[in-house]
């Protein structure tokens, strides 16, 4: 059974993946969607959020079979790009990139064809992942960051 937290993002994610489903639709004769799920490394966080993910995707979206390739970087900065480019190489149709360092790698090294997904970046307009929260542009997904004011009227 998942966690609240572990729900919300798996939601959230989902939304974000339709809606990036949306940009882009694998061909007709294709009979599943290819999402590359990558991180830096293990982490209890970063498997919470691969397993939600997981668990909350289905097996189909837009009735498709989905096939999830999860790859990852050994915790070595240095590797990301190769292991974005590895698995960039087998030709998803949607990235999910989890962390701001791997997001904004993906973004850099995927081909303007393969939506990309960001999961776990606490900032993503001062990351330069997307334009404003309103309206992404260049990538779509879910942000940690909390809500300030809504704390500050609560406490």
């Amino acid at each position: 059974m998942l966690t609240r937290p572990k729900r919300i993002v798996a939601a959230a994610l989902m939304a974000a993946l339709l809606g990036a489903a949306g940009c882009r639709t694998p061909q007709a004769d294709k009979q599943e969607w290819r999402v590359a799920v990558t991180y830096l490394g293990p982490h209890e966080l970063i498997n919470q959020i691969v397993g939600g993910f997981r668990s909350e995707i289905g097996s189909e979206l837009d009735g498709k079979r989905i096939v999830i390739m999860e790859r990852h970087a050994n915790g070595d900065v240095t590797q990301i790009s190769s292991m974005l480019n590895g698995v960039l190489a087998e030709h998803p149709d949607i990235l999910v990139t989890i962390t701001t360092p791997v997001s904004q790698q993906g973004l850099k090294n995927a081909p303007a064809s393969v939506p990309v997904v960001f999961v776990g970046v606490t900032d993503p307009v001062g990351a330069h992942l997307a334009k404003t929260l309103d309206r992404p542009e260049w990538s779509t997904g879910v942000s940690d960051v909390h809500p300030l004011e809504r704390t500050l009227q609560t406490i």
